[in-house]
């Protein structure tokens, strides 16, 4: 959720054993993953929004919060 809302993290990791860090090879990948999810959040998000728009739905105000705050953490405007 942090990387999505900005929300504070809710868990911790720790290695047990020794761990090898792919710094580089690791952030092309992240990079490259993001991009494809970023892509397809603001997909579902304009579907969303459209759904909501056309439907006076229960629970339409929550969905609208949350793109509104996943929006404002990508720092985009509505």
């Amino acid at each position: 959720m942090l990387l999505v809302t900005g929300e504070p993290r809710n868990a911790t990791v720790r290695a047990v054993g020794d761990v090898m860090v792919l710094r580089e090879e690791l952030a092309a990948r992240m990079g490259k993953l993001l991009e494809e999810r970023q892509k397809n959040w603001e997909e579902g998000v304009n579907r969303a929004e459209a759904e909501s728009r056309s439907s006076a739905s229960p629970g339409a105000g929550e969905v609208n919060s949350l793109v509104r705050r996943i929006r404002h953490f990508f720092g985009q405007s509505e």
